[in-house]
């Protein structure tokens, strides 16, 4: 059986590709927001304490016990995205109690002054 090494090196180019992708994607990740049955877990980075505490606010409310948010930077600043586990109607609830950083940089969590 022969090998063809223009498969191979193609096959290569194509890994490290598929590595490189990822890795930019999770460097636009700045937080991470998990959440567990009856708990509100920040897996990655640091969001504002403010933001974290009204998540655990409409999770006790609306007993949402699986699912993440993440904040990532986009062209248009950061957003917010949501896994397929929070349903539509809980997106706008949730956006409403996060305040993005202001478009002069920073990361939303140190006052001004």
């Amino acid at each position: 059986m022969s090998q063809n090494p223009a498969l191979i090196v193609l096959l290569l180019v194509a890994l490290a590709a598929i590595a490189i992708v990822v890795l930019l994607l999770r460097h636009r990740i700045r937080f991470e927001i998990r959440f567990r049955p009856r708990r509100t877990v920040v897996t990655k980075g640091k969001p504002p304490s403010s933001f974290v505490g009204a998540c655990e606010d409409i999770q006790r409310v609306t007993g949402l016990d699986q699912g993440w948010i993440r904040c990532v930077d986009t062209e248009g600043g950061p957003a917010l995205r949501f896994s397929d586990r929070i349903p539509e109607r809980l997106h706008q609830r949730l956006r409403n109690g996060w305040e993005p950083p202001p478009t002069g940089g920073g990361d939303g969590n140190r006052a001004v002054g």
